[in-house]
């Protein structure tokens, strides 16, 4: 719609999310968005049990990618990710903080995005992806978690959303 490149990827198993891993480590693409299920323990692929964050940050060998995450499904952004998620090289995951419903999520990414792609460059730095994030979060009265990763400990943060 923005005239933004896409890569779409239908994918049901854990192989499948394991082959489109490597594929998007290849790519120049910045952002890995993944529609899937989830919990505070993990995230599943529609014929698969729960994948523990761990497992699922394990997946990614290419070290230095500076990319961002975001996970479109039910409430998997806590405390577990940004334990199970340390180590990884993503700048930063966004995702649903509590469970939240389809029309909702659909909504609510649609809005995220076109906001997003309005930069010069389609570079977003961590202050201004918050900020939307926090508008939106407001707007559609969606409960999204923000994690960033600091620079100097590689350790991963919340940083709280406001108006929610």
């Amino acid at each position: 719609m923005v005239e933004i490149p896409v890569d779409y990827r239908y994918i049901r198993t854990n192989e499948e999310l394991q082959v489109m891993i490597k594929q998007f480590e290849k790519s120049k693409f910045k952002y890995l968005h993944l529609s899937c299920h989830g919990n505070a323990n993990g995230i599943a692929m529609t014929l698969n049990n729960t994948y523990p964050f761990k497992e699922f940050k394990d997946m990614f060998t290419v070290k230095g990618l500076k990319k961002r995450l975001f996970l479109s499904s039910c409430s998997v952004c806590g405390e577990n990710i940004k334990v199970g998620m340390h180590g990884s090289d993503f700048i930063s995951i966004v995702g649903p903080k509590s469970d939240i419903e389809f029309d909702d999520a659909a909504i609510f990414w649609a809005a995220f995005y076109q906001q997003m792609f309005k930069f010069e460059n389609n570079i977003l730095e961590n202050d201004k992806m918050y900020e939307i994030i926090n508008k939106m979060s407001s707007v559609l009265e969606v409960k999204m978690a923000c994690i960033l990763r600091n620079k100097e400990t590689k350790k991963y943060y919340e940083k709280t959303i406001k108006n929610i």
